[in-house]
């Protein structure tokens, strides 16, 4: 008799295994979006850094363009004929 009674206890009903097969899918999903919502947060932030470092590097850009802009190829050997005369450098 009691072995009867251990194995009505034992006995795992196809509705049991459904129900618990679901709630293992359900918390492996809540754990796979909780682990996505911190990996989008930190795209989030290398995005918002990159953008920052594009700015930076446009400015840069901007600057070494009006540069060169200033010093063509023509005044850049008037330049340097002048200073190796200042400094009397014999010319190559």
């Amino acid at each position: 008799m009691e072995n009867q009674e251990k194995n009505k206890e034992e006995i795992t009903t196809i509705p049991d295994l459904v129900v618990l097969i679901k709630n293992s899918f359900q918390s492996a999903k809540e754990h796979v979006d909780e682990r996505f919502d911190k990996v989008e947060d930190r795209l989030d932030k290398v995005e918002n850094r990159l953008d920052k470092v594009e700015n930076r590097l446009g400015k840069v850009e901007g600057k070494i363009d009006s540069f060169v802009e200033r010093y063509d190829e023509a005044k850049l050997e008037m330049r340097v004929d002048y200073v190796e005369n200042i400094l009397n450098v014999p010319k190559k």
